[in-house]
């Protein structure tokens, strides 16, 4: 992930103490930044962790992927989310 210099505001400033911030991709090739708490962080740490032990191959990016050989598919997150959240 490239770095970029900001122009925070005083507000914003404020979140970046708070928060960890990471770019997605969304389609036709766009990004959204997106803020994570401390323990969003160590989950999403512990997925990227554990990737290889799951045989999920390297070329799927995909944070809710479907490890099948040679597929980079995904499934919704919030379908994931609603399904393991109830």
């Amino acid at each position: 992930m490239k770095e970029r210099t900001w122009n925070f505001s005083v507000l914003e400033a404020k979140f970046v103490k708070f928060f960890a911030r990471i770019e997605i991709t969304q389609e036709k090739g766009r990004t959204a930044q997106v803020l994570l708490t401390s323990w969003m962080k160590v989950a999403m740490d512990l997925l990227a962790e554990i990737r290889p032990k799951m045989d999920i191959p390297i070329t799927n990016l995909y944070v809710f992927c479907i490890a099948t050989e040679g597929n980079c598919s995904y499934s919704r997150g919030c379908d994931v989310l609603r399904h393991f959240g109830s």
